[in-house]
């Protein structure tokens, strides 16, 4: 506060004490009178507001606390030959990293602002918008809120804070709407909130969600310190693939100077993480618990044998998902070197096993990597014969690097997506399987995340971690009835119960939680209490698997 403002400030806040007594003292003998029914209440609302107002009146011209001066630093410019002017000295730079995130409960897409250098008031702005023709989107610019506030003003971020901004939300439901009903886009598709209005962004028309792939938005946003002077830019790519959307980084960032005495990164420990856990679990039906896995349920894998279908003529389909928390990969790793590693690891025998246990594997079945999205998604397909790409495959995965670029999912977590449409030896839809060998199944499924987690630390080196917690899914989805997956074991079924034509199950890993073989009996009563809508079904599922 400047010093020639605080007179009047302070005269200001003795007003309104005086008001504050005065009006005391007309309530106080209306309270304090014989039999009076005048309430009290406003008497001590008086007496603390004149009691605060008189206080603020002298700690404002005294420079009491709150209204102490902040001191001020002065520089002394070189009159006489010593030193330098102050504008000589260069600012400190920029050393701030934006990092995407998605929030699968809102479908918000957020940027962490990292601040790696010293303490600062940062604001974030959209510098340049365009789609992949090069044509405009919105306005030339536009400031980026943060989340909490909603505020577009630059904030204080200390060394090593990480604020969010509230950078774009995709409507997928409309998307949907409008792909699967007309093919001529009309809705918002993305929203990028800002003031004041929002800019919108919207699809080219098309005719297929595979269509959607070459389109997209580049974002140029600079990351501007107002104190003292300086910005960053940052670089992204916005789309969706498929049915799940992604934020690309294109920033090619200069290396960040060497600072004398510089802090190291705090350890894991200290920040609070521990070793990653995938052998004990919490069933839960709480998607928001799972966020990174639940996005993970309208992934779409790219074999040209899963499309051209008609919706009634798709095939029933088992979906095994998992993801844990692990350290970025280095984005300069070798994208042959990595695919050989997750096609070695994908002949694993926790990979084999639940594949084997939902389809019939040729003899002469073999993982081979597919184009996928270069390191953001790594695709592969188990398929029989000379030419991979004939057919429907075996079965089917998506691995999700831990990159830093992607949506869907935490930061720093890496994810797998087992994808089967279950067949016999001559390639017929398999007949209904009971109870107990889903069960096993499920239980199977839950040991393919520590298979996973022993792949991210010994092949791909890098060290795995919680939080967040290792999460896991498992779906099963039919156009039919589930009966026609999931056979009932001659159960009563209870009378007026929907017929439901899919199955989720979801946990996430604790030391506190249960062995697998608990969580997978969990799933199952879950799937016969509010799926199938048996009776009496607990005594054909055993505690235990012999």
């Amino acid at each position: 506060m400047a010093i020639e403002d605080r007179g009047g400030f302070s005269a200001a806040w003795v007003g309104a004490a005086v008001v504050s007594f005065t009006v005391l003292a007309i309530v106080w003998p209306m309270a304090a009178a014989d039999h009076s029914t005048f309430p009290w209440w406003p008497t001590y609302l008086c007496a603390g507001l004149g009691v605060i107002t008189l206080y603020l009146g002298f700690a404002t011209v005294l420079k009491w606390w709150p209204a102490r001066e902040r001191p001020t630093v002065h520089v002394e410019s070189s009159t006489a030959g010593r030193g330098r002017d102050a504008a000589d000295v260069p600012a400190a730079p920029v050393v701030v990293r934006l990092s995407p995130e998605f929030d699968t409960a809102t479908n918000r897409l957020r940027l962490g602002v990292l601040n790696r250098g010293d303490l600062g008031r940062f604001r974030v702005k959209v510098i340049d918008a365009h789609d992949q023709d090069g044509g405009w989107v919105g306005p030339r610019s536009w400031p980026v809120p943060w989340l909490e506030d909603g505020s577009v003003d630059a904030k204080a971020v200390p060394k090593f804070d990480r604020p969010l901004l509230d950078l774009a939300g995709f409507d997928f439901p409309a998307l949907r709407e409008d792909l699967e009903g007309t093919k001529w886009l009309r809705g918002d598709h993305w929203v990028f909130p800002s003031l004041p209005k929002a800019v919108t962004f919207r699809y080219q028309a098309v005719r297929a969600w595979a269509e959607l792939k070459s389109q997209h938005i580049i974002l140029t946003l600079r990351v501007i310190r107002d104190e003292p002077e300086g910005n960053v830019d940052y670089q992204f790519q916005i789309g969706t693939d498929g049915t799940e959307p992604y934020c690309l980084d294109l920033s090619k960032l200069p290396e960040e100077p060497e600072q004398e005495n510089a802090i190291e990164p705090e350890p894991a420990s200290a920040l609070g993480l521990v070793p990653a856990v995938t052998d004990h679990w919490h069933h839960t039906t709480n998607g928001a618990e799972v966020g990174g896995v639940m996005n993970m349920s309208h992934s779409m894998m790219s074999h040209p044998g899963y499309g051209g279908r008609q919706w009634e003529d798709a095939p029933p389909v088992v979906k095994v998902g998992m993801l844990v928390g692990c350290e970025e990969m280095d984005q300069a790793v070798s994208g042959t070197e990595l695919r050989a590693k997750l096609a070695a690891f994908l002949d694993s025998a926790a990979v084999r096993e639940v594949v084997g246990s939902l389809t019939h594997v040729p003899a002469d079945a073999a993982w081979t990597n597919l184009a996928g999205r270069g390191l953001l998604a790594l695709e592969a397909a188990l398929t029989a014969g000379d030419d991979p790409m004939e057919g429907t495959p075996v079965a089917s995965a998506l691995f999700l690097p831990p990159t830093g670029g992607s949506l869907g999912r935490p930061a720093r977590t890496a994810a797998l997506l087992l994808y089967v449409e279950p067949r016999t030896a001559d390639g017929q839809v398999p007949p209904a399987s009971g109870l107990v060998e889903w069960y096993r199944r499920i239980n199977l499924g839950l040991a393919v995340p520590a298979a996973f987690a022993e792949f991210l630390t010994k092949d791909l080196g890098l060290g795995t971690f919680a939080p967040p917690a290792a999460q896991f899914g498992v779906w099963l989805e039919s156009r039919k009835p589930l009966t026609t997956m999931v056979g009932t074991d001659g159960l009563r079924t209870l009378p007026g119960s929907p017929l439901s034509n899919q199955f989720i199950g979801w946990a996430y890993a604790d030391l506190d939680g249960k062995p697998a073989v608990g969580v997978a009996r969990d799933m199952m009563l879950q799937m016969c209490e509010y799926e199938l809508h048996l009776d009496n079904f607990e005594s054909v599922l055993p505690e235990s698997l012999g």
